[in-house]
């Protein structure tokens, strides 16, 4: 059982190296949102445009809770932010998907914080207007 036990842990070692030396994690520090991503202010304001005028403020200060909510909240946007083929090739082969798919959530969260910085932003600046979050 030892032997076994022993030629399984060398084979998952020489795999485990293999996968760092296919997809290491300096190469995951790479991403970027594509060129061109709209604002994600203007595309709030684009979808604001067919909503109920009076909800839009309540919308907005909804989204202002948290990162999360500005997340829930921008699905849209967020849908419309996204490019397969970068998301694709960052993502690499193997079995360095999930690695690397786990590395492309943190980074697209960070990405959602800093959305949610610019919203806050605009409404501090007047260029649009939130309201209390109503519930």
């Amino acid at each position: 059982m030892g032997a076994s036990t022993s030629g399984h842990a060398v084979e998952a070692a020489v795999l485990g190296r293999a996968a760092r030396r296919a997809a290491p994690r300096s190469s995951h520090a790479d991403w970027e949102p594509r060129a061109g991503r709209p604002d994600p202010v203007e595309t709030l304001e684009e979808q604001a445009a067919t909503r109920v005028q009076e909800l839009v403020p309540i919308r907005y200060g909804r989204m202002l809770e948290s990162p999360f909510a500005f997340y829930r909240g921008a699905a849209g946007a967020h849908a419309r932010a996204g490019d397969a083929a970068a998301t694709a090739a960052y993502a690499g082969r193997g079995d360095a998907l999930d690695r690397a798919l786990a590395e492309f959530a943190e980074r697209y969260a960070d990405q959602n914080e800093r959305d949610y910085a610019a919203l806050a932003s605009a409404v501090r600046d007047g260029r649009v207007i939130a309201g209390p979050a109503l519930r």
